[in-house]
Parts: structure tokens; sequence; C-alpha cells
């Protein structure tokens, strides 16, 4: 668990752990230098609960990414679940992914759905997380969240350390997607708690997000620099997979390291030529997307929907970005 001025919920979080039907062997708190009661709350906590619970107090704050890397490497297990400071977990939620890693030992990643809490009505939202990524109609491989995770030891040997510059649950999801490791389980198994003090607001824990709605909130944005982001994340896989190479082959197949590079290889090509499509002018750049959806190009985004989306978009510098 990664922490941070987290007094407001994490009490309630730490007594849903303490509930599960199986219990964690221990729980590793890292803290990113808190100044509220998150780490007396913590340590109360740890004074009565069933299972041993270390806190790493850590006075430099360096980001969410950085603290959750830091609580990972605290964690001592052979599976690790990965826990926000203000979510509650189902008292199944352990019992239920574990289920999962027993049945195939070449699963290395478990992620699963979860109910979303408005914490300022009390309210559960009809749709779960997972509904709301069906109704965008965004592709399986695009559910990223660090909170719903949980890791073998033997992904993390591969993705420690984490590359700067990277968020920590894009880069899990990176690489446990290209070496096709990761297990979804559609179930939803805690409560994704949604409050003003959130650190991101992912369209997904809306209440109804819909594809026309998310059309227009994105219509006027550059996507170029998330895509810049996302080639930067696709060329560090790369470079770290093929770094382990022999350590994925002897834990998941020979020739797995291979497969995965050639993946990476196609997602890299494809982010580059999407970002060359929408720098075009826009007569031509619609020209371009129309022959590229034909040929299939879309399909390993998220379909017509992408193609739409960069159909609709205004056109961009295309001198972006300047050198």
């Amino acid at each position: 668990m990664a922490t941070y001025q987290g007094a407001a919920f994490i009490g309630e979080q730490l007594g849903s752990i303490a509930s599960q039907t199986r219990p964690p062997d221990e729980l590793a708190i890292s803290d990113d230098g808190s100044t509220d009661s998150t780490l007396e709350i913590a340590e109360r906590f740890a004074s009565t609960a069933p299972f041993p619970v270390r806190i790493c107090r850590h006075e430099d704050n360096l980001g969410f990414s950085r603290n959750f890397e830091r609580a990972i490497a605290e964690a001592s297990g052979e599976v690790v679940f990965l826990s926000d400071q203000d979510d509650i977990w189902f008292p199944e939620k352990i019992e239920r992914v574990m289920l999962e890693f027993d049945k195939d030992p070449d699963v290395l990643a478990v992620i699963h759905d979860q109910r979303i809490l408005d914490h300022e009505t009390g309210e559960i939202f009809s749709r779960s997380y997972f509904d709301n990524q069906r109704a965008l109609g965004l592709a399986e491989k695009e559910l990223v969240s660090g909170n719903f995770t949980a890791i073998r030891r033997e992904l993390i040997e591969i993705l420690q350390p984490f590359p700067g510059g990277v968020s920590y649950d894009f880069w899990i999801s990176r690489v446990a997607t290209a070496l096709d490791c990761r297990r979804v389980v559609r179930e939803p198994l805690q409560l994704y708690r949604r409050h003003s003090s959130n650190l991101s607001q992912p369209v997904l824990a809306r209440r109804r997000p819909t594809l026309l709605a998310e059309l227009v909130r994105i219509a006027l944005r550059d996507p170029r620099p998330h895509w810049r982001e996302m080639l930067a994340l696709c060329r560090s896989a790369a470079t770290r997979i093929a770094e382990r190479a022999g350590a994925i082959d002897r834990r998941l197949g020979k020739g797995r390291a291979n497969e995965s590079l050639e993946i990476l290889s196609r997602q890299i090509r494809s982010l580059e030529r999407r970002i060359e499509m929408t720098s075009l002018p826009a007569f031509r750049r619609r020209i371009e997307i129309v022959r590229a959806w034909k040929n299939g190009f879309y399909d390993q985004f998220s379909g017509a929907r992408s193609a739409a989306k960069d159909m609709l978009q205004p056109s961009f510098d295309p001198q972006w970005p300047k050198e």
C-alpha cells in the first residue's frame, strides 16, 4: 500500500484488508511523507492486525509512482497485491484473485473489475469500471489501473527498476500485456472510491460515460503528447524485455520474449504512423484515416472509435514537436 495524506480514508481500507476470507501474509505500507494522521492510524492498525504490518516512512516526497515502486520493493511475498489507501476491498478479493494464480502458473498478473463509490453521496454506481470500458468500446488491453492489480514475484523481477517518467501502473500493464501473462477477472472485487482528492480522475470511473460524450470531450485536445508518452513506454518495455529475455523464456517458454518484442515493435510502428497521420492537413489526413481503417490499421487500437476520433479532431501543428 502506498500512502500519502490518507487519514480520511485509510482506516476503512485497512479494515477491509483485515476482513479478507484469505488473509494476507503481510502488509507493507510505504508512506510518501504524510503530515496528517495517516501514520498514526496505520500504527494503531499494525498493533492489532492478525498479520505482520511493516510501515516504511519516507521524509522525501517522490510522488505516487515512485512510492508504489518502493512499496512493491518492501513486499516479500510470491504474489503482491497493489492497494490504494482509499478503496474498500470486498472480503473475497484475495481468495478470488489467488484462484487465478493457482489455476495457471504462467499467469503473472491479474486484474479485476470494481464498483465505483461516490464518496460525496455514498452512492455505488450501477455500472462498474469494466461496464464503462465496454460502453466506450475500449479494448481489454487498455484496462490500466494499479489499484486492481496483483503480480507475481517473477514479474516484479522483470519490472524492477521502474523507468523514470513512467506511471507505475502503465509500466506494469504494458509489460504484462506484451508478455501475454495477464488474466482478467470480470467480477467486481472492491469499491473504487472517487472523491475530490483523487490524484487521477479516469473516464472509466465516471457515472455513465458514453462514446459520444467522450468523443466531444477529446475532440479539441491534441492526442499526440499522450501517444508520445505511450511510444516512450513501448520502447522502454521493449528494451527491458530484450534485457531479460533469458529469464522470460525460462519462465514462460522459449521464444516468448521474441514474440513480445514483435508485438511491441508493431505497437511502436502503429503509434508512429498514427502521430504522422494526425499531423497531416485535414483533407489529406481524412483520406489516410479512411484508407488505414479499411486496411485494418485501427483494429489494434479501438477500431471505429479510434478512427472516428482521429477523423473528427481538428488539424494540429504538423511541425509538432518542434526541434
